[in-house]
């Protein structure tokens, strides 16, 4: 009976036991799939699957071929950047034992020579990783060499195909080196980690970042322990970038690089600066600046030494320009002749009337007269533009402040764009300076100092960006028109095209005659044998100009040894297609023997202007306009008299009859 009642109850412990262990495991089955459900099927599908970025393509950066000569679509929109396809190289670290990693680090070291990479690949095979990443940006030639060797290797020591595996992406390249460096700028070659996005450094490459950028793709793999990737599926596809058309002309550009570069180096010039536009529609067809800044070395110029190389100083550094602002001048004081004339007043002066040339000093500048670099007794409008008065200048500017007051001449200043960022489409444009009018006097009108309205009638006490000087004198060449720089020219979306010109302005800022008188006076500077900017004129062509030769501050005060020697130029005389800026940084003041000191605008930058002018105008197919000032050798001579020659020899009559 008790042996009986004890295998009950040793049965009923046991009943009892399984109960307990079976409710366990319907507990912990319950658990691991509800309530943990989530978090192993996460583990169990990272064992068989991966998610994986699909890489996309950035737009490309394209030009614009200016020549007739070249009539093939694909030549005459070359191509500045785009992407690349690369690959790079992975480990399963996990499934390589230490045993094989030295023989693989030299192996692989093998097939990038000159990196020295063994002792880099040793130390990341003993990091534990399913995907260690051993070499970034991998060619296709290279991936199939590592490839065969690989499926060899993993044959003799008995290891998983998918140990090695690459990764596709796209490598940003720029063909033509440093040609266009700084306008382009660059991207860097790590991405954002979450959105696999570029970084652009500066440049175009961030101006136009939104419309380059494209979005990675997804999709799934199935992954086998031992065998390669099979199965893929695409949750999401990749969008590639949108391509940006640029004006810029390759060949053009390459001239002017060229020979700023050949001038920096003849004349000991620091650095140059040349710009090309199209002054009725402000389209930039080159931008150039030396020394110059390669895109594909972008690393290596952020430092002390070089980080100026990688931003546009035409836009980011004002500067004062010198003479080259007297044009803008002479325009003021000829709107202030219209601005009395509606008063009923009487106006400033006549260009052709004969001014008596003081002796410099004006109010405010008593100790320090303004100087002209010749000796002249009269002059008129033409005389002084050509000859580049500054005592001319501040006789007009003293009625018009007395007249018109020095609020109107600001106002007139900046009605040019002075003061105020043109818009063109690149980052860290500077607004330049403009003094502004300070301090209460009797009335409370606001003032400047006495010499400062003298000062700014020949280009001293104002900042200026070479893009803005391109603006206003675009409006004077173009029959007053304002224009907005601009570099690109329209957004490639597949087959449809997005403009990006800006919008252009119905009605002049400026009457036509102002307009025509000062292009006159420019047409003279170059024209004239005793023209400032003589040296720039190219037989055969008719254009205009002027030079400056601007003194640098050094340790806060101006240094006659130091300066900024530029020329500002147009072709042709009648309706212009280009407007050049060309500027050197503190060339040498060495006399060289038939020329002089370089340290002149029209001994550094005009011969510099007619080199370029030259090769693009041969480039393009320009055709004389003026081929009574060519060669009687010339094929293309015409026995007719130069443009405007009845006028010049009246003006040049009138200077000797004044002056001598």
């Amino acid at each position: 009976m008790n042996v009986h009642r004890q295998f009950h109850s040793r049965l009923a412990v046991i009943v009892a036991a399984l109960l307990a262990l079976f409710c366990f495991l319907v507990f912990q089955f319950f658990y691991v799939q509800i309530v943990e459900g989530k978090k192993w099927k996460k583990v169990a599908l990272s064992q068989h699957q991966r998610s994986v970025k699909i890489p996309f393509k950035r737009g490309k950066i394209v030009g614009s071929v200016c020549s007739a000569y070249i009539q093939s679509e694909e030549s005459r929109h070359p191509v500045f950047a785009f992407d690349i396809l690369s690959y790079h190289l992975f480990m399963d670290t996990t499934r390589v034992p230490l045993s094989t990693h030295k023989e693989i680090s030299s192996q692989l070291a093998m097939f990038f020579p000159g990196d020295s990479l063994a002792p880099f690949f040793m130390v990341n095979l003993a990091k534990q990783s399913r995907g260690r990443l051993l070499k970034k940006w991998v060619s296709e030639e290279k991936k199939r060499q590592v490839l065969h060797w690989w499926s060899n290797f993993r044959r003799l020591h008995k290891l998983p195909s998918n140990a090695l595996f690459f990764n596709k992406d796209y490598r940003r390249t720029y063909p033509f080196g440093s040609l266009l460096g700084t306008v382009l700028s660059s991207v860097r070659e790590d991405r954002d980690p979450k959105t696999k996005k570029h970084f652009p450094v500066g440049g175009l490459e961030l101006h136009y970042d939104k419309v380059l950028q494209g979005s990675p793709g997804e999709k799934r793999q199935l992954k086998s322990l031992n065998n390669p990737l099979l199965v893929t599926e695409v949750l999401a596809h990749s969008k590639d970038g949108h391509d940006v058309v640029l004006h810029i002309d390759p060949y053009i550009q390459a001239i002017c690089e060229d020979e700023i570069r050949k001038t920096c180096l003849q004349t000991g010039s620091k650095k140059a600066t040349c710009i090309m536009m199209d002054p009725n529609s402000g389209a930039i067809v080159a931008l150039a600046q030396y020394p110059f800044f390669d895109p594909t070395q972008y690393k290596s110029y952020f430092n002390k030494d070089k980080a100026n190389l990688t931003r546009i100083e035409a836009l980011s550094d004002p500067f004062e320009p010198g003479s080259t602002f007297k044009p803008i001048t002479m325009a003021i004081t000829l709107l202030a002749n219209e601005e009395l004339k509606q008063q009923g007043k009487s106006v400033l002066f006549n260009p052709l009337e004969m001014v008596k040339i003081g002796d410099g000093v004006f109010r405010g500048r008593k100790n320090r007269p303004i100087k002209d670099i010749g000796r002249h007794s009269f002059l008129n409008m033409y005389h002084a533009i050509e000859k580049s008065s500054n005592i001319y200048m501040a006789q007009i500017i003293e009625p018009m402040i007395e007249k018109l007051g020095k609020s109107w001449y600001k106002d007139q200043i900046e009605k040019f764009g002075f003061g105020s960022k043109t818009g063109v489409d690149f980052p860290s444009e500077s607004k330049g300076f403009v003094p502004s009018l300070h301090g209460f006097y009797k009335g409370g009108a606001k003032h400047w100092s006495l010499s400062t309205p003298y000062s700014l009638g020949f280009g001293y006490n104002i900042s200026v960006t070479a893009i803005q000087m391109l603006k206003a004198w675009s409006m004077l060449i173009n029959g007053g028109f304002d224009v907005t720089p601009h570099i690109g020219s329209y957004i490639q979306k597949g087959m449809k095209k997005k403009s990006l010109e800006p919008s252009k302005k119905q009605e002049p800022v400026l009457p036509r005659h102002v307009c025509d008188k000062i292009k006159k006076a420019l047409f003279f500077v170059c024209q004239s044998p005793r023209g400032t900017g003589r040296r720039a004129k190219l037989a055969g062509y008719s254009m205009g100009g002027k030079t400056s030769t601007t003194e640098k501050i050094i340790n806060g005060a101006y240094a006659k040894s130091h300066n900024i020697a530029t020329i500002m130029g147009f072709y042709p005389y009648e309706n212009p297609k280009f407007l050049v800026f060309l500027s050197f940084d503190d060339p040498s003041s060495t006399y060289l023997e038939g020329i002089g000191s370089f340290r002149l605008g029209g001994r550094c930058s005009a011969p510099a202007f007619k080199k370029i002018f030259k090769r693009v105008a041969d480039y393009v197919g320009l055709e004389p306009d003026d081929p009574g000032t060519l060669s009687t050798q010339d094929k293309r001579y015409r026995p007719m008299d130069p443009m405007l020659t009845d006028e010049l020899r009246e003006l040049n009559r009138l200077y000797k009859q004044w002056n001598y």
